[in-house]
């Protein structure tokens, strides 16, 4: 009879699932932002992450609550940017191009150097 695992397998296994662990671990380490930054029409406007509120600009309404943002409204066609969901780590966008919005978040503490596009 042959064997469905060999002791090679094991050792692959074992790695594998602990390069996972660290993964999840480094993504969940990725800091808060403070503040969100919303581009719309050659437009920039700030707002803070701490308020709850809805933000409603042409063709996107926009809610900010505890910490984290998405879009909930918007008049495009695909409505990609509402499938995106809720963001909350520096550095997470959501775009909607047919409406010309960029939501950013962003920090006001200039040490933080975590990009995105270093992963």
């Amino acid at each position: 009879m042959f064997k469905l695992f060999k002791p090679g397998d094991l050792v692959i296994f074992i790695i594998c699932f602990f390069s996972i662990i660290l993964i999840f671990i480094n993504f969940y380490r990725v800091p808060s932002g403070s503040f969100i930054s919303i581009e719309n029409n050659n437009q920039t406007k700030e707002y803070s992450l701490s308020s709850k509120s809805v933000i409603e600009l042409e063709g996107i309404t926009i809610e900010i609550n505890s910490g984290r943002v998405r879009v909930v409204k918007s008049s495009c066609k695909n409505q990609y940017c509402i499938m995106q969901g809720w963001i909350s780590k520096l550095n997470q966008s959501i775009l909607c191009l047919p409406n010309l919005t960029k939501i950013s978040i962003k920090s006001n503490d200039n040490n933080i150097t975590h990009d995105s596009t270093a992963y």
